[in-house]
């Protein structure tokens, strides 16, 4: 069957068409959902003022397993997870490891803590900038990271992460 060369311009336009289709979702999915920063790899540089007036330095935290956990005060599924992570956090803790609840909120940084603690969160809080949040590429909470002594990445997680998850990546000589 041989085609007309309208026919043909047709079905080349339309190609075009879902071509350029496919490249604007891509874009936009991209834009609006850019990949975790990957398994395997140096957490990116990141510096927290916490709740007890600590500064917490990630590349200088060397040494002790680390959790760190975007929420907000406003987030149903981060206030559902706040028990999993305390309990992870009270395993950590004797081992010099913690959970850090970095907080995406635009409160104060004592008006975070209160709502934190009232939750039931006995770990540390901190809040995250514009800035941390892109580094860490940040666009959806909770969010989720592990990292191990070192400082890699061992998990990421985007939405709530179970115990048991937490636990399998934790499961090492450090955490026995």
């Amino acid at each position: 069957m041989r085609m007309t060369p309208l026919k043909a311009s047709l079905v080349l336009k339309w190609a075009l068409y879902a071509a350029l289709a496919v490249v604007m979702v891509a874009v936009v999915y991209s834009r609006f959902f850019p990949a975790l920063v990957a398994k395997g790899r140096m957490a990116p540089p990141l510096v927290l003022w916490l709740d007890s007036q600590e500064r917490l330095d990630i590349t200088e935290a060397r040494g002790a397993w680390l959790v760190l956990n975007f929420w907000g005060t406003y987030c149903g599924p981060c206030r559902r997870e706040a028990p999993v992570l305390n309990r992870i956090h009270e395993k950590l803790a004797p081992k010099g490891g913690r959970v850090i609840g970095i907080a995406v909120d635009d409160l104060p940084l004592l008006s975070v803590t209160k709502k934190a603690r009232a939750l039931g969160m006995s770990y540390p809080i901190a809040l995250a900038s514009e800035e941390d949040m892109t580094r860490c590429k940040v666009t959806t909470i909770p969010t989720t990271y592990v990292l191990d002594p070192k400082g890699i990445i061992r998990d990421a997680t985007v939405g709530m992460i179970s115990e048991r998850r937490l636990l399998r990546v934790l499961k090492t000589p450090f955490m026995r």
